[in-house]
């Protein structure tokens, strides 16, 4: 049940990756192995980000600056 007096400052259509605004989530699911490697980064969902895009950034799907989409 949705809260009827939600506070307008939790309001926010996307969250952000420091000045860039995210989408939806996408979910993917991996084999057993790269699952455990992934677990032990840090940072798992920004490795993954930036492997995305850098891998879509090669194939000429994306522009090669920060802000392309």
């Amino acid at each position: 049940m949705p809260n009827p007096h939600p506070k307008i400052e939790n309001l926010t259509s996307f969250k952000r990756v420091g000045d860039r605004d995210l989408g939806k989530v996408i979910g993917t699911r991996y084999p057993l192995d790269v699952q455990v490697a992934l677990l032990q980064l840090k940072d798992s969902q920004g490795f993954i980000r930036g492997a995305v895009e850098a891998a879509l950034r090669e194939r000429g799907l994306m522009g090669n600056d920060d802000t392309a989409a």
